[in-house]
């Protein structure tokens, strides 16, 4: 809404912005899902659901592409260790002291 106030007052005070208003619209929903980098032939469960159920799922999600960089990201630390995170110190037991 805010882009498109400014646009308003730049055609208003005339500084030379020719743009027409027919092409600006809102995202749709399935545009919405590629900025959350969703693949193009990503296919969504959205049978039962309604549309802002949908537009909800969508807004919540983490992007895919995020998710990918931090699950290799984390993958790339545990390999490069040599020695493990934890190590249990070994309890022994001497059974022939009382």
């Amino acid at each position: 809404m805010v882009f498109l106030n400014l646009i308003e007052i730049l055609i208003e005070r005339n500084v030379g912005v020719k743009i027409s208003l027919i092409i600006l619209r809102p995202l749709t929903t399935i545009e919405r899902s590629y900025t959350q980098t969703f693949p193009q032939d990503f296919e969504f469960e959205i049978e039962n659901q309604s549309k802002t159920d949908f537009e909800q799922m969508i807004g919540n999600a983490v992007p895919v592409k995020l998710g990918e960089y931090v699950a290799n990201a984390i993958i790339e630390y545990i390999e490069s260790k040599a020695t493990p995170l934890f190590r249990p110190k070994q309890l022994v037991l001497d059974l022939n002291n009382n």
